[in-house]
């Protein structure tokens, strides 16, 4: 565990979902080392024998890393050998990966677009207003002359997975283990 968090922070990917802790709460999961030194954790599921490549929820951007900053000579290859491997591949992978996007379409696989929106690390007050618009720094000095205030507390995340539980969770039908999942990893 101790080795495999070393090697996470020695490399360029700053995604909580590589280390160790998150990932073997998640999911069984095989580690593909690169002759180029990188390491892609692949989450596996079987199901009657059959090795299934399906990503995770709540581990939105998967693939490679190393301690050699962006080297993924190896990708195509590692994907290659999933393929070979596995009744199904479903993975979420980062953008800088899809240099190989052709590769990737060559070997059958279907490569769709989604957007993942990250939270950067919170800024104190000065750099935010700095990015405001004057517009929105009027609005801002008009609420407080009006005793309109907007208080930053930390979210209520029961409450937060009850409403979404009561409508997205409903079309995506989701195990009751998700959400419990997801309360242990909050």
């Amino acid at each position: 565990e101790r080795e495999w968090d070393e090697l996470f922070f020695a490399s360029d990917v700053n995604l909580p979902y590589f280390l160790y802790g998150y990932l073997m709460r998640l999911c069984e999961f095989y580690v593909i080392i690169g002759d180029d030194g990188s390491y892609f954790p692949v989450p596996v599921n079987r199901k009657a024998g059959f090795v299934r490549v399906l990503q995770p929820y709540f581990f939105q951007m998967g693939g490679p890393f190393s301690r050699n900053q962006n080297t993924f000579k190896d990708f195509p290859a590692a994907l290659k050998y999933i393929q070979r491997h596995a009744i199904v591949v479903n993975l979420h992978i980062r953008g800088e990966l899809l240099v190989y996007e052709e590769e990737i379409e060559r070997m059958g696989f279907r490569i769709l677009r989604r957007a993942t929106y990250l939270r950067g690390p919170v800024k104190n007050e000065e750099q935010l207003l700095s990015q405001y618009s004057e517009n929105h720094i009027r609005n801002i000095e008009k609420a407080q002359k009006n005793d309109i205030y907007i208080e930053n507390e930390e979210p209520d995340m029961e409450r937060v997975l009850h409403v979404f539980m009561n409508t997205r969770g409903e079309e995506l039908k989701l195990p009751p283990s998700y959400y419990s999942l997801f309360m242990e990893l909050y």
